[in-house]
C-alpha cells in the first residue's frame, strides 16, 4: 500500500496515492478523496494510531546498505529522477 492520509483539525480528510510534486500533478495518474467531516476523520485518526502500534521503529543502522546490495543501488541511481 502506498497512501497518504493528512487530516487538518480533526475535520477535513485527505486520503489517497497523490505527492505534492510536478510527476504527481501532471504526469502520473494521481488520486486523492478529500471528505469534509468531522467523524470521518476522528475515526481516521485512530485508525492511525492502532496501526502505529504494530509499526517497528528503523533506525540508521537498520538503512545503512551492505555490501552485496551496493550494485543494485548504482543500478537505481539511473532512474532515481523517474522515481
Amino acid at each position: 500500500m502506498h497512501a497518504k492520509l493528512l487530516v487538518i483539525d480533526e475535520h477535513l480528510t485527505i486520503a489517497g496515492s497523490g505527492n505534492i510534486d510536478q510527476r504527481s500533478f501532471f504526469i502520473n495518474d494521481e488520486n486523492n478523496l478529500h471528505v469534509l467531516d468531522s467523524s470521518f476523520a476522528k475515526k481516521q485518526i485512530a485508525t492511525f494510531r492502532t496501526d502505529r502500534k504494530h509499526c517497528t521503529l528503523l533506525t540508521d543502522k537498520d538503512l545503512r546498505l551492505k555490501i552485496s546490495q551496493l550494485p543494485a543501488a548504482g543500478v537505481g541511481k539511473i532512474f532515481e529522477s523517474q522515481l
